[in-house]
């Protein structure tokens, strides 16, 4: 913007010294004397008046094609339509009355669109936004995604969103163009709100993790088939190969007023006699914490969710389960030694 008044303000000294010159250099005329002459015009255009002191019969012509003149008395009204180029424009009106005339410089300002560029964030949800765009002529505008459509009528800026069908955000580009001047705007809209009904959770589960001790790779996926054991309760009964021994079943809780599920710490089974543990990993040790796990959906769509845990206590990191025997037994069926670490573990349907 300190730009195009710069060189707006160079076009006016330019031309009001083209026009002072231009008196000085003729002396076979006098100049015209003005009352007023108010003929500087913002980028929308319109009309100006030079009101002239004489009476006498007036001319008045301009040197550019986008500036028109008229006369009614002693008064030229001069008019000029809304300017779609970003850089201003000048030219000269020159006035005569008899032997007399004056040179009177019409300017005005480049395009422009007064519009808030600042991000827009939106709801998941499918629903319309109503903004305020202003500018000299007609704006234009278009998205670069499907689900957002939007237009423009007069001042007001309509964007009409489809529901966006899954957990993740998403964004699309606005441009807004008026005469050669365009804008961007980067519009997110949110994604679904995570909350799954209890029903939602039972089913067949791909249960994937990254590892902390001794499984590794994914080959310790494992398939889950969540079944209801209650009004808020979830049985897991989670596979890691084709032998019966590997398999074991723990609970979830489901929690009503978030949509979410709990993993707590709990006995699995006994193994040679020593309890086979489901624990909370926290990174470098197994410890059985009372929070346990809080499962909530981070991806996919409602029919498709996608699920991660975090540990209760530390929610700033994401945990995992362990399972744990004593030190005089061995369980290899999840691991290659008596600790077998499961963490940053995702649950997809």
């Amino acid at each position: 913007m300190k730009k195009l008044i710069y060189v707006f303000s160079v076009l006016l000294c330019l031309v009001t010294a083209v026009g002072c010159s231009d008196w000085g250099e003729e002396p076979g005329l006098n100049i015209l004397e003005l009352e007023s002459a108010n003929v500087s015009f913002d980028a929308f255009g319109g009309a100006r008046d030079i009101i002239v002191k004489s009476m006498d019969s007036l001319t008045a012509t301009c040197n550019a094609s986008w500036c028109t003149t008229s006369v009614s008395g002693n008064k030229v009204s001069v008019t000029v339509p809304a300017n779609e180029e970003l850089l201003s424009r000048a030219t000269v009106v020159t006035v005569i009355s008899g032997v007399k005339k004056v040179q009177v410089p019409v300017m005005q300002s480049g395009v422009f669109i007064d519009f808030d560029r600042s991000p827009l964030t939106i709801s998941g949800e499918a629903g319309d936004t109503t903004l305020v765009v202003n500018a000299p002529v007609p704006v234009k505008v278009s998205s670069s995604a499907t689900w957002l459509v939007s237009s423009v009528s007069g001042a007001t800026l309509k964007l009409q969103a489809e529901v966006n069908p899954t957990f993740d955000t998403r964004a699309s580009t606005l441009t807004l163009t008026a005469g050669s001047f365009s804008i961007s705007v980067e519009v997110t809209q949110q994604g679904k709100k995570a909350f799954l009904p209890f029903n939602a959770y039972t089913g067949a589960w791909t249960f994937t993790h990254t590892t902390g001790a001794s499984a590794s790779g994914s080959k310790y996926n494992k398939t889950a088939v969540v079944t209801a054991a209650g009004t808020d309760t979830l049985s897991v009964n989670l596979k890691a190969g084709t032998e019966a021994s590997s398999t074991f079943t723990f609970i979830m809780t489901y929690d009503p007023a978030t949509g979410t599920v709990h993993i707590p710490a709990q006995k699995v089974f006994e193994s040679n006699g020593s309890d086979v543990s489901l624990f909370v990993f926290n990174g470098s040790a197994g410890i059985r914490f009372s929070g346990g796990m809080t499962g909530k959906p981070v991806g996919g769509t409602p029919d498709k969710p996608v699920l991660a845990f975090k540990h209760s206590i530390d929610p700033t990191e994401y945990m995992g389960f362990i399972l744990v025997l004593a030190p005089d037994s061995e369980y290899t069926e999840f691991g290659n030694s008596s600790t077998s670490r499961y963490t940053n573990i995702t649950m997809t349907k």
